[in-house]
């Protein structure tokens, strides 16, 4: 049976389905907005006015509800003053909520009648992260998301994640719905994300909506601000290592609003100061367009384009050495969302583009290097809500996603090609579809039932695979403030990266299924409690998480350029299990967040470690984060962020063998290892401060200073092991930290 005839089938399904329900209540939607800029609220709280139903604004700001005929609507949003709307009869609503004024008022959220909750979802505080203490004065969305529950970061310093013992390239990163695959700039250290562009980040980390695929561990949804469609504004920022400025406003005739933002990085021109070389930089620049077309279409169109430059010139006793190499991202979307005009049906069309490529240049007199590699996906995404009655709602859709891989190529003249030859890269292709279906039902008032399927394929060469992914999730209210979730999900993932480090580097590659290496598989088992009151919220979630066909390095692997990914990979087993705790106090002046994740996480391969199991190289044992931010007064406010985690892992050397080559003409000194990753460096932990000072408020030219310090104790962080040779001739291993105390100051603006 064909893709094609799949679709057909389960729309025909859906449609007979949702006829057997009946429609007794009043069907009432529309759009929620922010009074001042016009940009849609995602997550706003929709209910009636007697409690007895409820829902969330959608992506996109969008609700639809079923009501009695003497209802009235509340809507309820953190930091926004409370609005009601009484009935509107069969037009789209428009909701305009006002943000809230004063310090107080953002902590007296009152419970609503009806707890409605994103189990599995973890929200970032856009607010709190505009205070947190920063690197060089450069926020960075995806050091943020390291402070999230169940999330281990990878070196110090670095933007790499790893969650819930997983990879890195077992999180799925969405910039509005277009895939990212490299999120990071200067090697890791600083992310793509210019957060003054950013509007919303959500991390989904367990309760899966069929909706989401792809991924073994975690969907990172990032969405781009819509701009303003009232007035125009100018924001920008200067710090020690990266300056930028955002423009946005509507368009002619109040039809819409655009956003362009844009950064570049001058690292090198501080090195150069100190007296040292650091021939790297980056820029990007992100832009997003909106049009309405009446009260039921919008249209949006989102880009995002940036590069890594490395430009290294030197002379020595050959010539001289040349290096340039260029990393970067080619990102773009086009959505169209639909409310139909039974006020009950939602959609949104998606279709995208993402590039992400590199290319190594050297020169070395007459003689010359190019290694080059590039992925590029092309798809498509259609996702209809069906909002049924007060009781059910109705989610379903279908994915496409054409990847075409260039693994590395080499292109070589002169004396290099002695030591390495030219070689090009086939072109790899792969298919991934889905469908999907998923309904939601509230079985009682105080318990919601989501249950789901996602039909999953990969189409590659000479082989097709195919995946049933089974989704369940319930919550059971068990009062206003008190709720005990759980959830089962199976994810299945077709792409896989082939790393060797916790940030991208050139010699990591993406690469996809074919008739020998399988499709990877999880299944993330979950329990929480949840605790909401007033000021305070309190959560705990138990996960485990056995995962199959995973990918890893065969042992001794030299050969990174091959056509045969058999020599060099190998496909094992593992699991993951843990608890995760977060505590969030607000009151007034004070807002405390704490964090501690406890985790276990091993692989299995028969041929690493002599088959023997072994942990993951970030299966960090314990790890603690507390945020504190007070606000000393309405111009002046002092966060804190202390971090604690266990260390990393390593297989050390432990001894040498000496062997005689096949020629018997010398000697060759083979390393000997310990098991694999047996070694865990020291724990790490650091003190980062930020201050921010104001102007006075009133003026419509804004400003605040940042300043701060990154490891502020300049406590060492363990990042590598160095060996030295000792007096009487024997090694010994020194722990190696790549960063101490740094300093930062920076200047944002907006007017």
């Amino acid at each position: 049976m064909s893709m094609k005839q799949r679709l057909i089938m389960l729309g025909i399904w859906i449609l007979s389905a949702t006829s057997l329900f009946a429609q007794t209540d009043i069907a009432v939607s529309g759009y929620v907005y922010d009074d001042k800029t016009g940009e849609s609220l995602i997550g706003v709280s929709v209910y009636t006015s007697y409690g007895k139903a409820g829902t969330l604004t959608n992506s996109y700001g969008f609700f639809s509800l079923s009501m009695g005929a003497n209802d009235t609507l509340e809507f309820s949003y953190l930091g926004y003053d409370a609005a009601r709307r009484i009935h509107a009869g069969l037009e789209v609503m428009k909701i305009r909520m006002k943000q809230s004024s004063g310090l107080l008022k953002e902590a007296e959220i009152k419970a609503k009648p009806v707890r409605i909750s994103k189990h599995g979802m973890n929200a970032l505080d856009m607010q709190q992260l505009n205070r947190l203490p920063a690197m060089g004065g450069e926020r960075d969305l995806l050091k943020a998301v390291q402070l999230l529950p169940g999330v281990k970061k990878g070196a110090d310093g670095t933007v790499g994640m790893m969650v819930r013992g997983g990879s890195m390239d077992q999180n799925l990163i969405l910039l509005d719905d277009a895939p990212v695959y490299n999120p990071s700039h200067l090697l890791g250290f600083f992310s793509l994300f210019n957060t003054d562009a950013i509007r919303e980040v959500n991390l989904q980390s367990g309760g899966y909506h069929a909706s989401c695929g792809g991924r073994l561990s975690s969907v990172l949804d990032v969405r781009m601000s819509d701009g303003n469609s009232y007035s125009t504004s100018v924001t920008g920022s200067a710090g020690l290592l990266a300056s930028g400025a955002m423009v946005q406003g509507p368009l002619p005739g109040n039809k819409g609003s655009y956003l362009l933002a844009g950064r570049v990085s001058y690292v090198n021109q501080v090195y150069a100061l100190a007296g040292k070389d650091l021939p790297f930089y980056f820029y990007d620049l992100n832009g997003k367009m909106h049009w309405n077309f009446g009260k039921k279409d919008k249209l949006f169109l989102s880009f995002y384009t940036g590069d890594d430059i490395l430009n290294s010139s030197r002379e020595d006793s050959a010539g001289v050495v040349r290096i340039r190499s260029n990393m970067g991202n080619r990102i773009s979307s086009v959505r169209w969302n639909h409310a139909y005009s039974d006020r009950k049906t939602f959609s949104n069309f998606t279709v995208f583009n993402s590039v992400y490529r590199y290319r190594i240049n050297a020169h070395l007199g007459q003689q010359e290097l190019n290694i080059t590699a590039n992925i590029q996906d092309l798809g498509y995404r259609l996702a209809f809500t069906r909002y049924i009655n007060s009781k059910m709602n109705l989610a379903f859709g279908t994915d496409f996603i054409k990847h075409a891989l260039s693994p590395n190529s080499s292109e070589l003249t002169g004396e290099f090609s002695d030591a390495l030859k030219n070689y090009k890269a086939p072109r790899i292709y792969l298919e991934e579809a889905a469908i999907y279906t998923s309904l939601e039902t509230r079985l009682h008032v105080n318990i919601l039932l989501t249950t789901g399927i996602r039909l999953s394929s990969a189409k590659a060469k000479e082989v097709t695979y195919y995946q049933p992914e089974p989704r369940l999730s319930l919550t059971w209210n068990l009062n206003q403030d008190h709720a005990i979730t759980a959830s089962y999900a199976w994810m299945t993932q077709y792409m896989f990266l082939l790393s060797s480090g916790s940030s991208l580097l050139p010699t990591d590659l993406w690469y996809g299924v074919d008739k020998t290496i399988k499709p990877q598989h999880s299944q993330t088992m979950a329990l929480g409690y949840q605790y909401e009151g007033s000021a305070t919220q309190n959560k705990i979630e138990f996960y485990y998480k056995p995962m199959q066909n995973l990918v890893e390095y065969r042992e001794g692997t030299t050969e990174l350029i091959t056509t045969d990914l058999n020599e060099i990979v190998v496909q094992g087993k593992g699991e993951a299990y843990g608890m995760e705790y977060m505590h969030k106090w607000n009151a007034g002046k004070w807002n405390i967040t704490g964090v501690y994740t406890l985790s276990w996480s091993t692989r299995t391969f028969k041929e690493l470690n002599d088959g023997n199991t072994f942990p993951m190289r970030y299966d960090r044992r314990h790890d603690f984060n507390i945020i504190i931010d007070y606000r000393i007064s309405e111009r002046i406010s002092l966060t804190t962020a202390w971090s604690y985690a266990s260390g990393s892992r390593i297989t050390p050397v432990i001894g040498q063998f000496m062997m005689p080559n096949g020629s018997y003409t010398r000697i060759d000194v083979l390393p000997v290892y310990a098991s694999r990753n047996g070694l865990k460096l020291a724990d790490a932990h650091k003190l980062d401060i930020n201050l921010v000072i104001k102007n006075k408020p009133g003026s419509r030219y804004t400003y605040e200073w940042h300043m701060g310090a990154y490891n502020a104790y300049n406590q060492t962080q363990p990042y590598r092991l160095k060996l030295i040779q000792q007096p009487d001739g024997s090694f010994a291993y020194k722990q190696v930290g790549l960063f101490g105390f740094i300093p930062s100051v920076s200047y944002r603006f907006k007017f």
